[in-house]
């Protein structure tokens, strides 16, 4: 089980000019300040408890007027906050992907980055669950749950479309879309998974079980 206490590792390396541009920001002192909020609500997230505004406030020493100043929309902050944390997960699955390398290298790559970047940061996986449980109560974080699921789902697709016809490709790739969710939520949320190793030999395993043949 990935505890809400674990620390995430550092993600300083990170271009913060490809932040700016995921989160439609600018290297402006007004949203510098609005990326430093997006980041304790994360960090607040990834502590199991709730990004309130006053949570927020005091764990950046500013004032709450000073938090509802930047964003007058507590959704927009959620989702800003959400949008962050997806960026992360596909930068680390899309970066090892080689459009040139064999399918079967290109998906073990896709569901051992996947959980890579889980036990890496495990607050941003409870992130994600946040999501889940807002995405059932909000038209707006539906939207957004639908637009990454797409995003994974056409990647696995014209992953396996090297080996299916199209249609077939698409079932199957939704199907270990389907999985990985599953192994992520059993991940971050049951002791059935403390070695890293030992989900992504299952995860592999049981894609090839999906798929029929071996990777």
């Amino acid at each position: 089980m990935l505890y809400y206490a674990a620390m995430a590792k550092p993600t300083s390396h990170i271009p913060e000019s490809d932040v700016f541009r995921v989160l439609d920001l600018r290297p402006s002192k007004g949203d510098r300040k609005k990326l430093e909020i997006i980041h304790a609500a994360v960090d607040i997230v990834g502590t199991g408890k709730l990004p309130t505004t006053e949570a927020i406030a005091k764990k950046l020493k500013i004032s709450t007027s000073h938090v509802v100043y930047y964003f007058k929309d507590k959704d927009e902050l959620l989702l800003q906050m959400i949008r962050y944390v997806i960026y992360l997960v596909q930068r680390k699955v899309v970066a090892g992907l080689e459009d040139n390398s064999p399918w079967n290298s290109q998906l073990k790559h896709f569901l051992t980055a996947t959980l890579d970047w889980a036990y890496e940061h495990p607050g941003h996986l409870i992130v994600h669950y946040y999501w889940f449980f807002r995405a059932g109560k909000s038209a707006k974080y539906r939207a957004l749950h639908t637009e990454f699921r797409s995003f994974g789902l056409k990647r696995i697709t014209a992953i396996l479309m090297q080996q299916f016809p199209h249609e077939e490709a698409e079932v199957r790739a939704r199907v270990i879309q389907e999985f990985l969710t599953g192994l992520l939520v059993e991940v971050g949320t049951t002791q059935g998974w403390k070695d890293l190793s030992d989900a992504k030999t299952h995860a592999i395993r049981s894609t090839e079980i999906i798929l029929g043949k071996p990777l």
